[in-house]
């Protein structure tokens, strides 16, 4: 990081694609400097925004989850905001064909990833006096209702859902408040990943198909929109950050 610490930071993981990028822009517009986290380090140096950080790391492999923010120095920030958006549908298909190890590997990056490099920004929010932060962690309805073919993902939404609840308890809210986003139906390679499945490995995929078809996908920039504003309406005031609580754009 520079020498000079901005008032607002922004950190975001998956920040090179997706919703992850769209988030990084709208934060960026709003006046937040960024922090970006990404596990290919050819994309993240190819970003097309000004990072007054960076990390490469893999958030399905342990030893980046531990390492991940480690060094962060919050002194002098006033305002800081980790957005945990990397994750990954694999491996899609039956519970009954998965792999335990692409099992794992999703469980780490979807499920406790969030929770951990969380309590590491939670411990750099409280190291910094006057630092307050906020923490994004993005999900998806997957957290709350079963989806043939989604054993992996359904199953590490749904932790990372449990255990962001628990730091909403157990968090000091002065400093730190937490919440989870569920975009919505979001066009992004994701969607286009679920769409090129059979019905065998996902008996839904017809319904996915069918939206994409009818024009139907929300824009990254949807999700990025809500919360730039949700941020922005939380600091002239006239907002509420859902501190605890799982706000999905879908069901809006």
């Amino acid at each position: 990081m520079t020498t000079s610490p901005p008032q607002r930071l922004a950190i975001v993981t998956g920040v090179t694609a997706g919703i992850g990028l769209a988030i990084a822009r709208a934060l960026h517009a709003d006046g937040f400097a960024l922090y970006g986290v990404a596990r290919n380090a050819d994309k993240l140096a190819a970003l097309d925004l000004p990072l007054h950080g960076s990390e490469v790391r893999d958030l399905s492999v342990e030893s980046d989850v531990s390492a991940c923010l480690a060094e962060l120095d919050l002194a002098g920030v006033r305002e800081a905001v980790l957005v945990n958006n990397a994750g990954s549908l694999d491996p899609i298909g039956r519970f009954d064909t998965i792999d335990l190890a692409g099992t794992r590997a999703t469980m780490l990056l979807n499920g406790l990833a969030p929770i951990f490099v969380g309590q590491t920004f939670y411990r750099a929010v409280l190291a910094a006096p006057g630092c307050t932060g906020r923490i994004v962690q993005i999900t998806s309805g997957a957290a709350h209702r079963p989806v043939a073919g989604w054993t992996s993902y359904c199953a590490s939404k749904a932790a990372m859902w449990l255990g962001t609840q628990v730091m909403a308890e157990e968090m000091d809210q002065a400093r730190c408040q937490v919440m989870a986003l569920s975009p919505g139906v979001v066009e992004t390679a994701m969607q286009a990943q679920i769409r090129a499945e059979s019905e065998a490995s996902m008996p839904g995929v017809g319904w996915f198909r069918e939206i994409a078809a009818e024009g139907k996908l929300a824009s990254p920039e949807v999700p990025a929109r809500y919360l730039a504003t949700l941020l922005a309406g939380e600091r002239d005031g006239g907002q509420t950050f859902p501190h605890g609580e799982s706000v999905d754009l879908f069901a809006g």
